[in-house]
């Protein structure tokens, strides 16, 4: 019989409490120093393993467009717990801990593809990990998995966890999200912030007294009194000219993928399309575990024992 984070996580049920069973955990926050085409940047990343423990495996967590590795708190501290994982929790380029770009037109996929690549070298090297990516943060796993960079030619992920993200993406919610990125204003307080984020997220399936109690993750003082995005906002480069907008389509790079995937989606996602999962069982990798959030749409939040303990499960399988 699988163990199960049912049982660890008996300390988190009260919501989002950050408190109870953290003195068992150590957190450890770093960076390494990547190269770009202005000299190099800092990639930050926080590391979460049990005091005393010698995890042998690593999970790899990425977070989405414009979020940050405190979104996976919840997940990270469950699994650390099980001193089976080692859980590290990225901050790509622009976001979080992370260094904000002087050139907003390299903020894109090759360089978060090789900033990947450069951490997993540092902290794994020539050893698979498992990935759990959210929506972007699911691409870049994608596009890693697809890689052979080990030296011995295999993959560096052994599993990928995607959550609410696959080889297709309509323009549609890409319209949507160019719509708020890089253009959030500055908060008064972190209830204004609270409500903003609960509005331009309505698909987390979290309301926004849940919101207050992890905005802190989301802002920053900006020095002057207020509060402004955990983010550079010229991530939104890309979306600049919103008539060059067009679907994603990475079936190439699916086909490549060689690891058993599990997918998460948001019963209501459309960005990840109850279609486009019906192809992804049928091409490529296909699909070894699947779990849909009932009323839930982009993407679920990862904040839930159902969740966490059905990658838990995917894992150890």
């Amino acid at each position: 019989r699988k163990p199960t984070v049912l049982v660890v996580l008996c300390f988190v049920l009260d919501g989002f409490n950050r408190d109870p069973g953290m003195n068992e955990i150590e957190i450890d926050h770093s960076s390494i120093t990547v190269p770009d085409s202005s000299g190099s940047h800092e990639f930050a990343y926080s590391t979460w393993t049990k005091k005393g423990a010698t995890p042998q495996s690593l999970l790899v967590c990425c977070h989405g467009l414009t979020r940050n590795s405190t979104d996976f708190a919840f997940a990270a501290r469950a699994i650390a717990q099980s001193t089976t994982y080692t859980v590290v929790c990225v901050d790509i380029v622009g976001r979080g801990r992370s260094s904000w770009l002087s050139k907003k037109e390299d903020y894109g996929y090759p360089l978060y593809l090789a900033d990947c690549l450069a951490l997993l070298n540092k902290l794994a090297p020539g050893r698979q990990v498992d990935w759990l990516g959210t929506s972007m943060g699911g691409l870049i796993g994608m596009m890693v998995a697809s890689t052979g960079a080990l030296p011995d030619g295999r993959s560096p992920i052994r599993k990928l966890i995607l959550n609410d993200i696959g080889p297709f993406i309509d323009a549609a919610p890409l319209l949507s999200i160019a719509s708020y990125v890089g253009k959030a204003p500055a908060f008064d307080s972190l209830g204004d912030a609270a409500r903003y984020f609960a509005q331009i997220h309505t698909g987390f399936g979290l309301n926004e007294a849940q919101w207050l109690e992890i905005v802190e993750d989301s802002v920053k003082p900006d020095g002057a009194g207020k509060f402004i995005v955990r983010y550079d906002p010229g991530i939104a480069h890309v979306f600049s000219d919103v008539s060059s907008i067009r679907e994603v389509q990475l079936w190439a790079v699916w086909e490549n993928i060689k690891a058993p995937v599990m997918v998460i989606r948001g019963q209501v996602s459309t960005v990840l399309t109850a279609p486009t999962v019906e192809k992804m069982r049928q091409q490529g990798p296909g699909i070894a575990a699947y779990l849909e959030r009932a009323g839930v749409g982009h993407a679920p939040a990862l904040t839930t024992v159902e969740e966490v303990d059905a990658i838990w499960s995917f894992l150890l399988a």
